[in-house]
């Protein structure tokens, strides 16, 4: 029986040391993803950490690599052989809160470390990890990440529990930048396009509004012409039907002193019918 509840007990811590502990530091588990998987990429990223004590009205900033995914956990300062400086350190950034451990194997630097809650606040430290222990540092929570600095950091800056933490992955910076950049010149050369296209429309639609225009024009022509042909037709037809009669005709003789004058018909027959009158 004892046997079994021994066996259950150490099945029970496994399964705990597996689930709690996240990849961070040079965690020994974690060694076996680079042994296992020597060609995996380890992402770190360039930023700036920003730790504000509550005794200061500034805060302190810290050049930092970023350690993003899984071989960057485990691999953490392992094999530095350069010193931290000052004002240098390394973030662990996971993407979900967790409890975590790290440990100090084939780290040549004493460190501190520092973890951080979700709602990026101090939430415990460690000063003066020794190089080289297989000993385990473990969160008090779930945290969103951990810094580790040069020892002797934690006091001379004056770090407490709760103290704001912040950073600027300027890495990522650099590549929404690139980003915002081509979807700024996607989006000119998509409205210098349909710039063009509106334009191509305008001169298209002119220049059927033109067309339409000299069409109309030369049907008016068309038009006029055919009025004015139809008009010298009728005219000549009437000229053709009309009796032929003599605007002027000498019917009589008026005397006078230098001679005869001639008269026409239309006044003759009204100074006949003046005559006839009286």
């Amino acid at each position: 029986m004892k046997k079994i509840i021994t066996f259950i007990s150490f099945i029970i811590f496994a399964y705990i040391m597996v689930s709690d502990t996240s990849y961070a530091g040079s965690d020994a588990n974690q060694q076996n993803i680079l042994v296992q998987n020597p060609k995996a990429t380890i992402v770190f990223n360039n930023g700036l950490l920003y730790i504000k004590p509550a005794y200061r009205s500034s805060s302190y900033r810290i050049h930092i690599k970023i350690a993003k995914n899984k071989q960057a956990w485990a691999r953490g300062l392992m094999h530095r052989m350069k010193p931290l400086g000052e004002f240098e350190g390394m973030l662990f950034l996971y993407p979900t809160p967790r409890r975590t451990a790290f440990w100090m194997k084939d780290t040549y630097q004493d460190l501190d470390l520092v973890f951080i809650t979700p709602n990026w606040t101090i939430e415990s430290m460690y000063s003066g990890m020794p190089a080289q222990s297989k000993d385990y540092y473990w969160s008090e929570k779930g945290v969103i990440g951990a810094v580790e600095l040069r020892k002797g950091s934690i006091e001379a800056f004056g770090l407490h529990a709760g103290d704001p933490v912040y950073f600027t992955d300027l890495d990522e910076q650099k590549v929404q930048h690139s980003l915002a950049r081509q979807k700024a010149i996607a989006n000119a050369k998509a409205h210098r396009a349909l710039d063009a296209r509106e334009a191509a429309r305008k001169r298209a639609l002119a220049a059927r509004r033109a067309k339409a225009k000299a069409l109309a024009r030369k049907k008016a022509l068309a038009a006029r012409r055919a009025r004015a042909r139809a008009l010298a037709r009728k005219r000549a037809l009437a000229r053709k039907k009309a009796p032929r009669t003599k605007h002027v005709a000498v019917v009589q003789h008026k005397k006078a002193q230098d001679g005869f004058v001639c008269i026409p018909e239309s006044k003759l027959k009204a100074l006949e019918k003046k005559a006839n009158s009286q």
